[in-house]
This record gives C-alpha cells, sequence and structure tokens, in this order.
C-alpha cells in the first residue's frame, strides 16, 4: 500500500532497495511511498523507460517547453511532477484522442497514459494507466491510479470522473 506522502524525496532507491545515497539514472523514491506520478515512473521502468532520465534531459534540453529554468532542474523531483510529465508525453508520446464515446472508447488500450484537469483551472494535476480490465456495466477501461480517495493505488471506473486533458501510448508506437 501507498502512503500518499508528497513533497519532496531524494531519488536513493535503485530496485527498491536504499542505496542511501543519489540515485541517477535509475533512481526511485522508497517504493512504500508515492504519488500518482509514480506510477507511470515505475511502471515504464519495469518496461525499460527512464522516465527520471528522459524527463530531466528533455527538460534541460527544451526548458522553455517546460516553463522552467535550467538552473532550477532537479532530477530527483523533475519527473514527480504531473505537469512535466504531461509535457513530456505530448513531445514524446503517440497522442490519442481523448474521446469516451462508445466508438472512441475502442481507442482506449492497455498501458495507454492519461492525464486528468480536476480542479478546472488549466492544471494537468492528476495521472493513471489504463487496465487491460474494464467496467462491466459502462465498457469503460478501468484506470490505475493513485488518488487520496480511496488513498492507495486502485484500480477503477475513473476515465470520466475528471476532464481528461490528454490520452497518450508511449513509446509511439
Amino acid at each position: 500500500a501507498y502512503d500518499l506522502t508528497m513533497g519532496y524525496h531524494v531519488t536513493r532507491f535503485r530496485n527498491g532497495a536504499d542505496t542511501g545515497r543519489p540515485v541517477y539514472p535509475g533512481g526511485d523514491i522508497d517504493p512504500s511511498i508515492g504519488v500518482c506520478a509514480d506510477l507511470p515512473i515505475r511502471a515504464l521502468r519495469t518496461a525499460g523507460f527512464d522516465l527520471q532520465q528522459l524527463v530531466h534531459e528533455d527538460m534541460a534540453r527544451a526548458s522553455s517547453a517546460y516553463r522552467v529554468d535550467r538552473r532550477r532542474l532537479d532530477h530527483n523531483v523533475d519527473q514527480r511532477r504531473v505537469a512535466n510529465l504531461f509535457v513530456f508525453f505530448r513531445r514524446h508520446a503517440r497522442s490519442l484522442s481523448t474521446g469516451t464515446t462508445a466508438a472512441a472508447l475502442a481507442g482506449w488500450q492497455p498501458g495507454d497514459i492519461v492525464v486528468w484537469q480536476l480542479k478546472g483551472y488549466g492544471r494537468t494535476d492528476h495521472i493513471g494507466i489504463v487496465s487491460d480490465r474494464r467496467d462491466p456495466a459502462s465498457g469503460r477501461p478501468l484506470v490505475i491510479h493513485n488518488f487520496p480517495t480511496p488513498g492507495h493505488v486502485a484500480e477503477e471506473d475513473v476515465l470520466t470522473r475528471w476532464k481528461i486533458a490528454g490520452h497518450f501510448r508511449y513509446p509511439a508506437r
């Protein structure tokens, strides 16, 4: 189970073990804690893609796309911000339809990444991964996400609960 400990954490874990020092590339925070952004980071790492390194290096190359000062980049946290992941996926993933009509639902595939705007302020502030299971009643794919309600990683029918800001497939294939 995940503790929703937000805030700054040094990525000193590698393969679930505490190294006692910052790890880059391939670093993670304590695997017993996490926020929504840690789900795609960990899932894609098991598929061979290190978002810690990929996002950090892309931010260094294209800081204006991320609207950040290159001097303030930090490989401990850059990849753990949904807004940064959203920019990264817009730049490097296949962008797909955000439609959720019955016909459009066929385009949502297991492993796809969905980014939502929860608060309606134009910020991208939640992210999840499309499951390989669908809700029998709605036909919508379930989404794996980490959110304070229910307070842990869950697989739920939440695709249309919030405003969808982006639907991505990574790597672009």
